[in-house]
C-alpha cells in the first residue's frame, strides 16, 4: 500500500475512534437498534445547556482512563482489545470481536508515536472535539447549544449509499 494511502486510511480510522472516545457511552441506539450518534445530554456534563470544547476534552480524559485498567497511565494492546470487547458485549456484538481486536492492533500501531508498544494520553488524536465545536456552532460562541446540536446532527446523518432522511441525493 502507499504511504500516502495508508497514512490517510489510519487517520481516518484513529479519528473515527478518537469520536468514539470522546462520545463512548454517549452514543445512543434507535428503536431499530442504530446508531443514533451522541446523546447531547451525556456530553453537556455540566448541565449547562451547552456542549464546550473543555466538557469533551474532560469526556474522552474519562475514556483514557476508565480503559486504562492497570492505572499506569498507558494503554496497552491487551487494554485496548478489552475495552472495545467491553463496548461490543454491551451492544450484543460478540461476532466482531476478532475483527475489533485486529483493528485494536492497527490502532496501537499508528496512535504508538514512539514505538514503546503502549499509547499515552497525549499520543491519541485529540482534535475531534475543536472539528465538532466548529462544525456544530453556527452562531460560533464557541460552544454548542441543544438547537444547534440536533440541527447538525439532522444534517450530519447520512445512510448508505448517500441516502439522507430516507431520500437519495445524487
Amino acid at each position: 500500500m502507499k504511504p500516502v494511502v495508508k497514512y490517510s486510511v489510519l487517520g481516518a480510522l484513529s479519528l473515527g475512534l478518537a469520536g468514539l472516545a470522546i462520545a463512548g457511552p454517549a452514543l445512543a441506539k434507535g428503536d431499530h437498534g442504530e446508531r443514533q450518534g451522541p446523546r447531547f445530554e451525556i456530553l453537556d456534563s455540566n448541565a449547562d445547556g451547552f456542549v464546550t470544547a473543555e466538557e469533551m476534552e474532560a469526556r474522552r480524559l474519562a475514556r483514557f482512563t476508565e480503559q486504562d485498567t492497570d492505572q499506569d497511565g498507558f494503554l496497552s494492546l491487551e487494554e485496548m482489545q478489552a475495552g472495545t470487547m467491553k463496548r461490543l458485549e454491551g451492544k450484543g456484538r460478540q461476532h466482531d470481536a476478532e475483527k475489533m481486536a485486529d483493528r485494536s492492533q492497527r490502532m496501537l500501531r499508528y496512535m504508538d508515536e514512539n514505538g514503546d508498544g503502549k499509547v499515552a494520553f497525549d499520543e491519541m488524536p485529540g482534535d475531534g472535539a475543536a472539528r465538532m465545536i466548529s462544525r456544530f456552532d453556527t452562531d460560533q460562541d464557541g460552544k454548542i447549544s441543544k438547537a444547534e446540536f440536533d440541527d447538525a446532527k439532522s444534517k450530519f446523518r447520512i445512510g448508505h449509499k448517500g441516502e439522507r432522511h430516507g431520500q437519495r441525493h445524487d
